[in-house]
């Protein structure tokens, strides 16, 4: 029996021992402890340090580990002498010693279980980031722009458009165009081109019918 299938017995025998926290926090630290020694079964452990890993009370070990003990999860000697070493065994596996088998089906299992865990966070993670970016796109703001440079965008395009005129044109009008915000200057620059505003003739009478002297 591998670790895993040690913890998935031990919340099934739970549905019908209903074991106490206690129960639980001694065990659990029992399984560590094993697994840090390479599942040597059995294996020595003071009740001072297994009090410590639990959090359970020294007094309380003694009834924990029989509690344990006769619901079949654990057996264990009581040591003499001078270090008073516990022997336990971890029921479910009476292999002894160090288990090759054990620990290449622990191996797999955990890879397994920590490769797909990884790949699932990674996964996650470039999903997030893609969402964090979509959400921080920046939207073009508007500027206002000087008369100095639409005079220079007007002569790159050589246009012949009057500058002063664009300027003072949308500077009357909020910079709106219609009931919305202008967002590209030099769009509007090239919608003027379009319907040759930058004729002088047609300029005033565009003018004229916005209401507009020049």
């Amino acid at each position: 029996m591998n670790y895993i299938e040690l913890i998935n017995n031990y919340w099934e025998m739970n549905k019908v021992h209903f074991f106490t926290p206690n129960e639980t926090a001694v065990y659990f630290a029992l399984l560590n402890k094993a697994n840090s020694l390479m599942w040597k079964n059995p294996f020595n452990h003071s009740n001072d340090f297994l009090s410590i890993e639990s959090g359970v009370s020294i007094p309380t070990i003694q009834r924990v580990k029989n509690s344990l003990k006769q619901k079949g999860l654990i057996d264990f000697k009581s040591g003499t002498g001078r270090r008073n070493l516990t022997e336990f065994t971890i029921k479910g596996n009476q292999k002894g010693a160090t288990s090759d088998t054990l620990s290449d089906t622990l191996s797999d299992t955990l890879s397994d279980t920590l490769s797909d865990t990884l790949s699932d966070k990674q996964h996650k993670t470039k999903t997030k980031t893609k969402t964090i970016i979509k959400k921080n796109i920046i939207k073009k703001v508007f500027v206002k722009p000087t008369i100095s440079e639409i005079q220079n965008y007007c002569s790159e395009r050589k246009n012949n458009i009057n500058a002063e005129q664009f300027f003072n044109f949308y500077e009357s009008k909020g910079w709106l165009i219609g009931k919305n915000k202008m967002i590209d200057w030099q769009a509007a620059v090239r919608t003027w081109e379009k319907n040759n505003f930058s004729k002088p003739q047609q300029q005033s009478q565009s003018y004229k019918e916005l209401g507009i002297n020049y």
